[in-house]
């Protein structure tokens, strides 16, 4: 038996968890001139402020709270 096809999201999204550095900005500017959404987990600490005007959605997280960031995620409607 084959699962039924998944319907395409009109409106791509991606999960991000963001350390420091530029990489996370550059990929969130990347994946917003694509007109796709993403969600950010900032690493407290790690990532720049600054990454909040390129993101849909920004949560700041503790690096430690690896569980917490994937719950954030899911509740987001990313898996």
């Amino acid at each position: 038996m084959n699962p039924e096809p998944r319907t395409p999201n009109p409106e791509p999204r991606l999960g991000l968890i963001a350390g420091n550095g530029l990489f996370p900005i550059l990929f969130a500017r990347c994946a917003k001139e694509r007109a796709v959404g993403v969600v950010a987990l900032a690493i407290e600490g790690e990532a720049r402020p600054e990454l909040e005007k390129e993101v849909e959605k920004l949560h700041w997280v503790g690096l430690a709270k690896l569980g917490q960031m994937i719950r954030i995620l899911k509740r987001d409607g990313l898996t």
